[in-house]
């Protein structure tokens, strides 16, 4: 069942953690366990809105992502995407951790994720680490001045 996107907004000012969930890709051996139902054939998982030490760190892997806009082609798109391809697993791993590596997660990432499913993952990653008003509120303290300074010195005064 489809959410409505005010219901989703909603969830996310309430800190209501996005649940979903990726069908495995298993081959060989695991396929056979999976058949057998010893191994789950999806895992689940839920994203909790980001808090301050899971934006420390994801901050490093964004900071590695590039991004080539000189040109907008296909091959292009498809470069970008694979040579950012090992920053945008780990973030969405940090997210999904809340801030601890977790790198089974990331090799799980790689290996079960289909296009579909990680445009819709990355998503609700970038909504959950919407930390726009966060930014707001920081700009806007930094303008205010509580202590008026002193103009001779430069020292606050009482």
């Amino acid at each position: 069942m489809e959410e409505s996107k005010e219901k989703r907004i909603a969830d996310t000012f309430s800190q209501n953690p996005i649940n979903f969930y990726i069908d495995c890709q298993y081959s060989g051996f695991r396929e056979f366990l999976c058949k057998l139902k010893l191994l789950p054939k999806k895992r689940y998982f839920k994203i909790k809105p980001a808090t301050l030490g899971t934006l420390l760190a994801i901050s490093p892997e964004l900071s590695k992502i590039i991004i080539d806009i000189q040109e907008n082609s296909f091959p292009v798109f498809v470069e970008n995407v694979a040579k950012n391809v090992p920053a945008i697993v780990k973030t969405i791993s940090l997210v999904i951790r809340e801030g601890r590596k977790d790198k089974e997660l990331e090799k799980f990432l790689i290996k079960s994720l289909k296009a579909p499913e990680f445009e819709k993952l990355l998503a609700v990653v970038i909504m959950q680490t919407n930390v726009a008003f966060f930014l707001k509120s920081l700009a806007s303290m930094g303008r205010l001045n509580v202590m008026k300074e002193n103009k001779i010195s430069g020292e606050p005064s009482a």
